[in-house]
């Protein structure tokens, strides 16, 4: 290697530690902002490219550099979302954040042929502008440039995929097999529309489903969406979550911990399919849950911090245990939800039954 390749590996080594920083800051930056936008990613990932690989690309591109700071690929970011339109927003981000390399940045997807057979990813060249470096924890960064790539979670599967199989371009592909490429990227393509359609779709029940509740509750039936809202907006839900709060002195945290898919699959045990089903329970049974809490409670030796919104849904469950008086339903309740056998789940049935029997209305 000549000496000015060398010096440029002697600038690398030098300044290695800075890229480091530099690459820190990005991300503590993007995580911020991609917060501030709302933006749900799958990863962030950063890392300064390897030393054997600099000299590979430097020998590769003989003559090319005169200096560092030209390499624009040694601090490299990858962001990976979980939908397609979402790699469009984090562009819009980059461009009103940072200071764009436009030569140097590109959509590859945008510019690949119709035709052709690939999948693949934003690549922009960001570094600080002149803005952020007027602070000093920006400052000292202001000559050093990071490769932002970014891509969905499917995208990056096709990239990682067509790296095992060691087909990097169209011209290393036997014309049968890039027919398939192009076929499966097609798919893939499709995949992403199909999710983004699916989550639109989502956030629109979501949208109507409170109205839904609220005007007819027997027409909705229970899933995740449906019961979130219901314990986010319900009179009774709020009011027996309070009066848990209240006696253990704390508040209600308005995050529903114990609402998931289990839940769901959970209240048709005991027949529970709509919204009005749920709601009738609760209304029924208010004096009982309240009064078995505390008793569960304070049997556990526990004290709770905070109480998260529907944990009086929760507590309903164990209710609806005892008074179905149907041993085989217990079992499988216990077993399923909380991994108890044998004796466990005897036990475990049994304090429900003592603590049950023990209230005093």
């Amino acid at each position: 290697m000549d000496g000015d390749n060398m010096d440029l590996l002697k600038d690398y080594d030098a300044n290695k530690l800075l890229y480091q920083g530099f690459l820190e800051r990005i991300e503590h930056l993007l995580n911020e902002l991609l917060q501030q936008h709302g933006i749900n990613i799958h990863s962030l990932t950063f890392r300064v490219k390897e030393r054997e690989s600099l000299e590979n690309k430097i020998k590769k591109h003989k003559g090319s550099y005169t200096c560092l700071d030209e390499i624009t690929d040694i601090a490299g970011v990858r962001i990976t979302t979980y939908f397609e339109d979402d790699v469009t927003k984090i562009a819009e981000i980059l461009d009103n954040e940072f200071q764009i390399d436009l030569e140097n940045s590109m959509d590859k997807k945008a510019l690949l042929d119709p035709d052709r057979f690939g999948y693949l990813s934003n690549h922009h060249i960001v570094s600080f502008d002149d803005g952020r470096c007027m602070y000093p924890e920006y400052k000292r960064y202001k000559t050093l440039k990071a490769e932002v790539q970014t891509r969905s979670i499917l995208q990056h599967a096709w990239a990682d995929i067509e790296h095992d199989l060691g087909y990097k371009a169209e011209s290393g592909v036997p014309k049968n097999i890039r027919r398939r490429f192009s076929r499966l990227a097609g798919l893939l393509e499709l995949a992403d529309e199909e999710f983004i359609t699916i989550r639109n779709e989502l956030e629109e029940y979501a949208a109507q489903v409170a109205v839904q509740i609220k005007q007819s509750p027997k027409e909705v039936g229970i899933d995740l969406v449906s019961l979130r809202t219901f314990v986010e907006t319900n009179k009774i839900v709020n009011k027996l979550d309070l009066a848990i709060a209240d006696f253990q002195d704390t508040h209600v945290l308005e995050e529903h911990t114990y609402m998931n898919n289990k839940d769901v699959e959970a209240l048709g045990y005991f027949g529970i399919q709509t919204i009005d089903d749920l709601e009738n329970a609760l209304t029924s049974k208010q004096k009982i849950i309240v009064e078995f809490s505390k008793l569960w409670i304070h049997s556990s030796d526990g004290k709770l911090l905070t109480v998260s919104q529907g944990l009086s849904v929760f507590y309903l469950y164990y209710i609806l245990l005892v008074e179905a008086d149907e041993k085989s339903i217990a079992n499988i309740y216990l077993e399923k939800y909380f991994g108890a056998k044998g004796t466990s789940l005897e036990r475990f049935y049994n304090e429900i039954l003592e603590t049950y029997n023990s209230i005093s209305l």
